[in-house]
């Protein structure tokens, strides 16, 4: 049985598939629960539907025009995704993940098209991700994986570039922080409600920090786009 916080379609809005069509099965749970999640309904609210792999199968299938899945959460990780990759695989369908990292399961990265990998910086009362399995994941299935952090701090900024120096050849995402954050080192727009403005001045703020970084050579800077269209409504 699959616990899922919603399914819909809509257009990735960061990494390295950003404005592609997709539909995203949002599964329920996470172990993580970071003060800075921008997705809280997902782990924190109780709300979700439950699924059989049939009724995950038909609710995609009802949306013809779409042959691409990303998996999200919460965590995504927590459930058998291989089944659902069999059942669509052999209709063309193709497949990506957003995964904090913690969990390693060689099958499901075996089937998966993309991955995304998005390790909890130890800011904000985010537990830490499991690195042993994170570096098990890049060192195995690095040539079709991403790293993609959200930078609120210095703090998450330096965490990327370890992972940076550690694994070179997997491209770096860096994102701008969506949410709002706790935490006194914080800029002044994480401790307010989400307004655009200010989400685009931290992102100017953040361009320029990189461009002067001379450990950050091969990244890429990008905001949620989704978020500029939409704001933080559900579902987009």
């Amino acid at each position: 049985m699959y616990k899922i916080s919603e399914i819909f379609p809509a257009f990735q809005g960061e990494g390295s598939e950003a404005g592609r069509k997709t539909i995203f099965i949002r599964f329920y749970g996470c172990p993580h629960k970071c003060s800075f999640c921008d997705s809280r309904y997902a782990w924190e609210s109780g709300e979700y539907g439950s699924y059989t792999l049939d009724e995950v199968v038909r609710a995609i299938q009802a949306l013809p025009n779409i042959k691409h899945i990303t998996f999200t959460g919460g965590e995504p990780m927590f459930y058998d995704l291989t089944s659902i990759m069999l059942a669509l695989k052999t209709d063309g369908y193709k497949f990506s993940i957003e995964t904090q990292g913690a969990f390693y399961d060689m099958t499901t990265f075996t089937l998966l098209d993309n991955i995304v990998l998005s390790p909890k910086s130890p800011i904000a009362g985010a537990k830490a991700t499991n690195l042993d399995n994170l570096h098990k994941t890049l060192d195995n299935f690095g040539h079709k994986s991403i790293i993609k952090i959200p930078i609120f701090t210095n703090t998450c900024l330096n965490f990327a570039k370890k992972l940076h120096h550690d694994y070179p050849n997997v491209p770096l995402y860096l994102g701008v922080g969506n949410a709002s954050l706790d935490d006194e080192s914080a800029p002044e727009q994480f401790k307010q409600d989400f307004n655009l403005d200010g989400y685009l001045s931290y992102y100017r703020t953040l361009m320029d920090l990189v461009l002067a970084d001379a450990e950050l050579v091969d990244v890429f800077v990008l905001p949620q786009l989704h978020v500029i269209a939409y704001g933080n409504e559900r579902g987009k």
